[in-house]
């Protein structure tokens, strides 16, 4: 997104008072960055459409309090990725409650998942959350370092450390894993 858009989508935020309608305009611009945000914290389509849902609203409802030169794009991956964590939390422990009335098959095993998908699970869980977010915009998403600058509120540089940090931690994982 470049700064002319940005300007844009901040302007179009701080509209929201006196037309409402320009949430779809909004949605429009910034749906896609959306929904990436919301699936790295989300497994579930109808969990990632509920975040995506109420961070739309928490924008209409918090549009008064955007200031006139911050990043709008960053304001609203930020917004979107509060409301996907704490559907996250709320879910987890709804989730721990099923899982305690599980009862297994006969044979005592559960559901097997494969080992490329644990091996992948396993790996993304051993990073920090930034680093997680930057291997999934980049890998998943197909963001240019700059474009996950802008995102994570950080320089070039800084994305290109995070990524090679993260591509190690990953490399040595997997290393490990396939030894055992």
């Amino acid at each position: 997104m470049t700064e002319q858009e940005n300007k844009e989508l901040g302007k179009l935020i701080r509209e929201i008072l006196h037309d409402p309608n320009k949430i779809e305009q909004i949605y429009e611009r910034t749906k896609k960055i959306a929904y990436s945000v919301a699936r790295l914290y989300l497994k579930l389509p109808q969990d990632v459409d509920e975040a995506i849902s109420d961070a739309y609203c928490t924008i209409v409802r918090k549009a008064p309090l955007f200031p006139e030169n911050k990043n709008a794009y960053a304001w609203i991956t930020k917004i979107v990725k509060h409301s996907a964590l704490n559907l996250q939390k709320k879910v987890s422990r709804v989730r721990e409650d099923v899982l305690d009335e599980v009862v297994f098959a006969e044979s005592g095993d559960a559901i097997e998942r494969t080992d490329d998908r644990m091996l992948v699970e396993e790996c993304l869980a051993a990073l920090t959350p930034i680093e997680r977010e930057v291997i999934i915009y980049t890998y998943w998403e197909g963001f240019s370092l700059s474009e996950i600058g802008k995102i994570l509120g950080k320089g070039k540089s800084s994305v290109k450390y995070i990524l090679d940090r993260a591509e190690k931690k990953i490399r040595l994982f997997s290393e490990k894993y396939l030894q055992d």
